[in-house]
């Protein structure tokens, strides 16, 4: 059986976050994906939690589920860990938690989900207003550009790297790996 991963993805907006979530994941063949804005589309699109389960029962699925209520995103993280052995996405993840508070079931998703082979990719523009549990269960850290001094300042926890100068100046649709083994040529491998 493989180990789960937990990926994080940081970056001003328009910068290429979702472009390389949808990267990450394309070849994930059991994915439930939470999508707030709608901005996804790798995946069948459900809105209501019957849909979720009756999809979510298949041997293989791409779920884009937009759910609508706080109740619906619960009932999909509970559902990732009873179904297990699948890759839980979360965009803009900072619609969920704050830096103060984590919802009970996204924490057990990010601490107990090895036990069930569930793999965690999240994003957000600033690492800093979510909740520190998720950055530090993280596998790999991935930032695209930064400015703010209390961005760059949290990411410095998790490297040696002069983030000033790195982070400060990348190119758009250009990230960098903060922690963790991450390449383009070769991806993890999810569920």
């Amino acid at each position: 059986m493989r180990r789960n991963i937990i990926i994080a993805v940081f970056g001003r907006k328009g910068l290429g976050k979702t472009y390389l979530v949808k990267w990450i994941v394309r070849r994930s063949r059991r994915m439930i994906l939470i999508d707030t804005l709608n901005e996804y589309n790798n995946g069948t699109v459900v809105y209501d939690t019957d849909a979720l389960f009756d999809m979510a029962m298949e041997p293989e699925f791409r779920i884009v589920f937009r759910p609508l209520n706080d109740e619906d995103f619960e009932y999909a993280l509970d559902l990732a860990i009873a179904v297990g052995n699948l890759t839980l996405v979360i965009d803009e993840i900072d619609q969920h938690t704050t830096s103060y508070s984590l919802p009970e079931k996204l924490r057990w998703v990010i601490h107990y989900g090895r036990h069930y082979n569930v793999s965690l990719v999240v994003a957000a523009r600033m690492p800093q207003r979510i909740r520190t549990d998720i950055t530090a269960q993280a596998d790999v850290i991935l930032s695209f550009q930064q400015q703010g001094k209390a961005t760059i300042s949290y990411l410095k926890d998790f490297t040696d790297l002069d983030l000033d100068l790195y982070v400060r100046d990348l190119e758009a649709h250009k990230f960098i790996s903060i922690i963790g083994d991450f390449s383009l040529d070769n991806p993890p491998d999810l569920p």
